[in-house]
């Protein structure tokens, strides 16, 4: 992980986005709570702390990513909706950038987790070490996530808060034994921690899909390789547009 910052353009050419770039933003929000500038800011910081280059920020419907090509950053797209953010009380700068880390973290984790439920853990953790790393007051992004219901898609809150608090424990811990925080070592931790989480874990999901997916039709396709649908497995284009997910914190 690294300061090194790449290119900062904005676009509005792909699915879900409503045509307008952060130069022009929703009329119906007080702006001045979450500005264009902070997003600008808070997606700089975080793709300076992976490395990664900068690539274009729409208004969508969600905050989210699409991650597109998964052999290169190049082509990924970041969503923003200030709606969204501010009714799950996500406010200020450091906030701002731990939502866009767990964006980013999601570009670097294409094709390591298999499951949403682990990957979205996995960015969690990731906003947890990026604030132990930085400094960066977490309280308010930690508050808003523990917060958020769980989905087929997203784990519950109080998961998420805890894989959050533990990223921020390694980063502490690495950096109090003198280790270089590596993205490597961290991963590796990440590993533990889901495996020692395991159970939890299930007993969580078990409880949010009896819940979420009571009555609901499974896809033909499931199972059949190479083709993509949601951990519902009903057939729609991936967790980030399932219905089934409205509500939880976005991709």
């Amino acid at each position: 992980m690294n300061d090194n910052f790449g290119f900062n353009h904005f676009d509005s050419s792909v699915p879900g986005a409503d045509g307008q770039n952060l130069n022009t933003p929703y009329q119906d929000f007080n702006s001045t709570s979450i500005t264009d500038e902070m997003v600008i800011s808070a997606v700089q910081k975080a793709c300076g702390f992976f490395g990664i280059p900068e690539v274009p920020v729409v208004n969508a419907q969600g905050t989210c990513v699409w991650s597109n090509d998964p052999s290169t950053y190049d082509d990924d797209v970041l969503g923003f909706n200030r709606q969204e953010l501010m009714s799950m009380g996500i406010s200020g700068e450091d906030s701002l950038a731990l939502v866009y880390t767990h964006e980013c973290a999601h570009r670097t984790l294409q094709n390591i987790y298999a499951d949403d439920w682990e990957e979205e853990l996995a960015c969690d953790f990731f906003a947890g070490v990026h604030a132990g790393m930085r400094g960066i007051n977490m309280a308010n992004f930690e508050a808003a996530t523990g917060d958020t219901s769980g989905s087929v898609s997203h784990p519950s809150g109080a998961l998420r808060a805890d894989f959050i608090e533990y990223g921020r424990e390694i980063a502490k811990e690495m950096m109090d034994r003198g280790m270089e925080v590596t993205y490597e070592g961290c991963i590796a931790r990440l590993n533990e921690h889901l495996h020692d989480k395991d159970e939890l874990i299930t007993e969580y999901r078990a409880h949010v899909l009896s819940d979420e997916t009571e009555g609901m039709e499974r896809h033909p396709n499931k199972g059949v390789k190479g083709y993509k649908v949601c951990a519902t497995s009903h057939g729609c284009s991936g967790a980030t547009d399932c219905d089934a997910a409205y509500g939880a914190y976005h991709r």
